[in-house]
């Protein structure tokens, strides 16, 4: 004989805890431990499973009015068709009309187990009641059931429950206890038995009258009357209102509180002891599922209109609307509006210019749109599963309904008016003047976005954008002194190329003034016709500047200056609402037009300036090969720093930096051409072998003609052979040779002088050029060796930066400088005309935070660059670059608050180094311990650069706050090592 137990073993009722573990959340191992037999017994486990169930069990009380004698226990688990088909006292049938599912990812026909939610609750005690609950997000608004199959028998071994001694109920809303919908039936208990699968059975475990069936409309009936009740004094939210349901008398429904049905969060099946003695009962639930959905349709419109009147404005209309129940065919039934949208807009551009005269030459393009949104929803939003319009019904006065539709509807209204680019196209011509209408531009914004609904009682967003721009661009010829001068030297055109630019290429400011606003006062959903909710709002008000100016002073020298400062209007800290606070907003107006007078109050200052002259060397003929150019850049900029709330500040931070570039560059080439013979070598060993075949090509071959001589006539004679250095012969008609006198008129022609009757063959052949010597051969490819260096350039690059907190004067918009008292913190520190010595300046000068409390130090950093490029070809095709660099890094961090100014120094240096001496050297003798001379030259210089370093602090003290206190440094006392 065997017997089969199951075990379930709740693992949150555990009996003792055993070390560190506070939660389930890391469980490695688990063991079973088997105690107490007192003989041999064979034990097999068949599973052993973890189970997760979504229903948990409810462990709060209930039951109504005093609490009971026993405390019933319940127990949650699952029957199953496979599992329990045989179980006692009544085995598990599959309800009426539900078949077993067939899982398609199977190769064979393989139906899956079909099983239900069991609730087996013992000793319950009468009014008491136990319940399974779980979590959820629903909206059964569109649905008009639910639907649950139940059955309930006797547990085995205890007193037989009669019919309607149990119930069942399903609870659901927004919690448990206090708002919810509970519907209540009583149960048919099924007989005990052995039954068959078939559809008579079913309806034997699965009796009719246990089936669950809510009409979801008599839920909201029930809460409608209750509220009715309440008008009136008979009810209240926090008792529980109960009626029967009237298509089903026995059935009871039961609301608490102000549960909705469109926002279902909790869900609960329980069973209750209607009887007058303890009970035992087994329940099955299954099939909790919604039914008839509401197919309820709804249309949608949408127009437009657009109307163009010339190139004065154009006009734009539209207008959109969808009704409750629509949706598109891609959305689910589900997705389907439960609202009404109503949207119109207009939209239209006018070019105001086009209404006045041509001559006036106005730009002048105004934007205008508005737009309105206004969504009407089907339910109340205070009650969010009654229909708005049966609430409005019941409202008594139209002050009411009006309030009532007020917080439903939600509205949504949208503004935008701007002038963009509007300018007078009026300029002097030929000339631009300073003064000319075409120079300024002017702009205008605004836009605003209104909304009111459920949980707001307004919201709204404002913004404002004003700006001016002004540019001018002078086209003033440049002055040039020496254009006309009839001088043609070489040496004078260095002169002859210089202009002045008396007049700036550009000169542009611009001003924006932008402010934001934004407005929300919410709803007081416990008061709503005393609103006790405070109002929210933020305001900037900002006015951004900048400067920009460029000038060509010459050809060779540009300059460009450039600024921008950010300010902030400053407004009182209040809202800005004329209507609610009027007396607020007159103060508010006062102190924003007096900020706007003193020119705001500054956040931030950026300036840079640029600099760079080409060096018009190369204009000398003798130094045509000579490329050199200087470039600077400056920066400043300043950044306001926090104020406390007692009005106290922890000091402004300013920043500078200046940039100094050097570029040469030596075209050793153009310098070797300067001499002929070396300009020849250049040509000639710069051509591709293709190029001098093509030399040898075009060489002319001997001229060969036989000529007649006439007595007392000379004779021109043309050969072609593009050379003077010609060699000339002529033989008789028998080979002899024959004398001949002639002259050299050109490269291509000779005269011949001799006068004689005679009938001659004339040879002309070029006689051997210098070049096809093999000493000149060897002369120019030793000189074209020599001439390997073909290009040298030499970059400097000296950057210096430097950043000071705790800087007190506050600046203006002139080179942001201070406005009074003096120049603060300077044009040397604005333009980079400054050192680390700047600090002790500014200190001694007050213009610093002096506080041993704020201790950020004072930064600089130094950056040196000095880079060497040769291009070697000592052959054609083949070139070498030779790159020598140079870069020193110091970083200062100067804590200037303390006595002495105590400084850290830290920084890098790296150049090049020709290491071929060194590269290849032996790792040494092991004997000897491996030592390497290059090593050893390395260890003998580190007391050359200890001493230098030492030397740097010869005339330093030691800082405030030791016991060496301003005493002169002492190597003594500890140094560089």
């Amino acid at each position: 004989d065997y017997t089969w137990y199951l075990f379930r073993i709740p693992v949150d009722q555990y009996e003792k805890k055993v070390g560190g573990i506070s939660d389930f959340s890391s469980i490695r191992f688990m063991r079973v431990f088997m105690t107490g037999f007192e003989k041999p017994v064979v034990l097999r486990l068949a599973t052993m499973d973890l189970v997760r169930g979504e229903w948990c069990g409810y462990e709060q009380a209930l039951y109504q009015g005093s609490a009971p004698e026993t405390s019933g226990t319940l127990a949650v688990s699952a029957v199953s068709f496979e599992e329990n088909n045989d179980k006692e006292p009544v085995n598990y049938i599959l309800p009426p009309g539900i078949s077993r599912v067939q899982d398609p990812g199977q190769t064979q026909i393989l139906q899956n187990d079909e099983q239900s939610l069991a609730l087996t609750v013992k000793d319950l005690s009468p009014g008491d009641a136990r319940a399974v609950y779980k979590n959820t997000t629903l909206d059964l608004r569109r649905y008009k059931h639910i639907q649950l199959f139940t059955h309930a028998n006797t547990v085995p071994g205890a007193d037989e429950v009669q019919d309607g001694q149990m119930s069942l109920f399903v609870r659901f809303g927004s919690d448990y206890k206090s708002n919810f919908y509970e519907y209540e039936i009583p149960l048919k208990i099924t007989p005990a038995g052995k039954y068959a699968d078939n559809n008579t059975n079913a309806l034997i475990v699965w009796p009719e009258s246990n089936m669950l069936d809510i009409d979801l409309s008599v839920l909201t009936d029930v809460k409608r009357n209750r509220n009715k009740q309440k008008s009136l004094g008979l009810a209240s939210y926090s008792q529980a209102y109960s009626e029967f349901d009237p298509a089903k008398p026995a059935n009871k429904v039961t609301v608490m509180g102000n549960p909705t049905l469109g926002e279902v969060r909790t869900m609960m099946i329980g069973v209750r002891n209607n009887s007058r003695r303890v009970q035992n009962v087994e329940i099955w639930a299954n099939e909790l599922r919604l039914q008839q959905f509401s197919n309820k349709g709804g249309w949608a419109a949408q127009s437009q209109l657009n109307l163009q009147l010339s190139d004065v404005a154009t006009v734009n209309l539209t207008g959109h609307i969808e009704t409750e129940g629509f949706g598109g065919l891609e959305e689910t039934v589900s997705q389907r509006r439960d609202d009404n949208l109503y949207e119109y807009s207009i939209t239209t551009n006018v070019q105001a210019g086009r209404f006045l005269p041509e001559k006036v030459k106005l730009n002048a393009p105004i934007y205008y749109s508005y737009s309105k949104q206004r969504t009407s929803p089907r339910y109340n939003p205070l009650d969010s599963d009654m229909e708005l319009d049966e609430a409005l019904d019941a409202m008594a006065t139209q002050h009411e309904k009006d309030s009532l539709k007020n917080i439903a509807e939600k509205v949504v209204i949208t503004k935008n008016f701007s002038l963009s680019g509007v300018r007078f196209n009026i300029a002097t011509k030929n000339h631009p003047m300073p003064y000319d209408p075409a120079n300024f531009t002017f702009g205008y914004a605004y836009s605003s976005r209104n909304t009111s609904g459920e949980t707001t009682a307004w919201e709204k967003s404002q913004n404002w954008k004003w700006s001016l721009n002004y540019n001018w661009s002078p086209n003033f010829k440049a002055f040039e002194p020496w254009k006309k001068s009839k001088k043609k030297s070489k040496w004078f055109k260095i002169l002859k190329d210089q202009s002045f630019n008396f007049l700036p290429q550009s000169v542009g400011f611009n001003s924006d003034i932008t402010r934001s606003y934004y407005e929300l006062q919410e709803r007081d959903m416990e008061n709503l016709e005393n609103n006790s909710l405070p109002l929210t709002w933020s305001s900037d008000f900002l006015w951004n500047r900048t400067f920009q100016l460029r000038w060509d002073l010459t050809k060779n020298l540009h300059a460009s200056f450039s600024s921008g400062t950010n300010a902030e209007i400053e407004q009182p800290y209040t809202a800005v609402n004329k209507d609610l606070y009027p007396d607020r907003y007159s103060a508010w107006k006062d102190s924003v037009w007096n900020s706007i007078k003193e020119m705001g109050r500054p956040l931030t200052y950026q300036q840079t300036f640029d600099a760079s002259w080409k060096l018009p060397i190369n204009k000398l003929p003798i130094f045509d090969w000579v490329t050199t150019d200087v470039s600077y850049n400056g920066t400043y900029n300043w950044a306001r720093g926090t104020e406390l709330q007692d009005g106290s500040t922890l000091g402004n931070t300013i920043n500078n930096s200046r940039s100094i570039t050097g570029n040469g560059r030596l075209n050793l080439e153009t310098l070797y051409n300067h001499v002929p013979f070396l300009k020849k070598v250049n040509k000639k060993y710069s051509q591709t072998p293709k190029d001098n075949s093509k030399d040898k090509k075009d060489e002319k071959k001997n001229f060969q003609k036989e000529i007649k001589l006439l007595a007392d006539t000379t004779q021109i004679v043309p050969h072609n052979q593009r050379t003077k250095k010609i060699r000339v012969t002529a033989l008789r008609a028998d080979g002899s040779r024959y004398p001949i006198r002639y002259k050299v008129l050109d490269a291509n022609r000779i005269l011949v002088l001799t006068q004689d009757t005679a009938k001659i063959k004339l040879s002309v052949s070029p006689r051997k050029r210098t070049e096809d010597q093999k000493w000149y051969k060897f002369l120019q490819m030793g000189s074209r060796f020599l001439m390997m260096v073909r290009n040298v350039s030499v970059n400097y690059s000296n950057k210096f930066s430097m950043s000071i907190p705790g800087f007190l004067p506050n600046v203006g918009d002139y080179f942001g400088q201070r406005s009074g008292g003096g120049l603060a913190p300077g044009l040397d520190f604005a333009f980079g005309f400054t050192d680390e010595g700047y600090i002790r300046k500014a200190a001694e000068r007050g213009w610093l935070l002096m506080a041993d409390s704020v201790t950020t130090p004072a930064t600089t950093n130094l950056t040196e660059t000095v880079q060497l490029r040769a291009t070697l070809e000592p052959f054609r095709d083949v070139k070498i670059d030779l790159t020598a660099s140079r870069n020193t890094t110091k970083n200062r961090s100067i804590q200037f608050m303390f006595d002495g100014m105590p400084a850290t120094e830290t920084g890098s240096f790296s150049m090049t180094t020709i290491s071929i001496g060194s590269a290849f050297e032996k790792t040494g003798n092991p004997d000897k311990g491996y030592t390497s001379k290059t090593f050893n030259k390395f260890l003998g210089l580190l007391e050359t650069y200890r001493q230098r370093v030492e030397n740097k602090f010869a005339d330093a003290v030691y800082p405030a706050g030791t016991a060496l206190a301003r005493q002169p440094f002492n190597p003594a006392n500890g140094t560089v090592s």
